[in-house]
């Protein structure tokens, strides 16, 4: 569960990203100052982010693959705890299906 949740909020970081176009411009002006950030040139900035966009992408992509290993694992491991039934105890359905006509009777007063 919780790796799930890391990967909701990731996936809403690279899109916060995404939408301010870097991680310098979604900062907020006394967190770029606090970061030091005012004292990179132009270039300097945007290899920054570029270098920090290309982690998330990766970090996003190691996520969501050890999510699909662990929802694999636990999908296996339900399939290994299911009860397995002997095919001689399966009832066959469908047109090919011996049919076998029951009767009964109900004893006592209605």
């Amino acid at each position: 569960m919780r790796l799930w949740l890391f990967v909701l909020g990731l996936i809403g970081s690279v899109a916060l990203a995404q939408e301010s176009g870097s991680f310098s411009g979604g900062l907020a002006a006394e967190d770029f100052r606090a970061a030091g950030l005012h004292k990179l040139s132009p270039s300097e900035r945007a290899a920054l982010d570029d270098l920090i966009a290309g982690r998330e992408r990766t970090v996003a992509v190691v996520a969501a693959t050890e999510a699909k290993a662990e929802v694999r694992a636990a999908a296996a491991a339900a399939e290994a705890a299911a009860p397995r039934v002997a095919p001689e105890d399966r009832i066959e359905r469908g047109p090919s299906a011996a049919r076998v006509r029951i009767e009964s009777r109900l004893s006592g007063p209605f």
